[in-house]
């Protein structure tokens, strides 16, 4: 069965930008909405990464969340079942968010 999506409305291109990826965690990273920018900062993380471009979709917090750690568990199902929870934030068994 074939599907009928709305067009797809014209996409601003995004900026990224890296500052301070050696140590810590990735807490502080966040986007910009005026200037269409993800800011990354801490320790590199795919979940942070992934969450900032949910915020760069439109999605609130609550959201970002949620798609962002479902999309990380079914893409990376054995690293995501390895990994501890608490409260929103995922920690790896070495230790660090990620």
């Amino acid at each position: 069965m074939r599907r009928n999506y709305p067009a797809t409305p014209m996409v601003t291109p995004m900026r990224y930008k890296r500052s301070d990826l050696g140590g810590g965690d990735s807490t502080k990273s966040y986007y910009n909405r005026s200037s269409h920018t993800i800011h990354m900062t801490g320790k590199l993380s795919v979940i942070t990464a992934l969450h900032e471009f949910a915020h760069a979709m439109g999605r609130n917090e609550g959201g970002a969340v949620k798609w962002s750690v479902n999309l990380y568990r079914v893409t990376f199902p054995r690293l995501f079942a390895s990994m501890e929870h608490d409260r929103y934030m995922l920690y790896s068994v070495k230790g660090g968010n990620a």
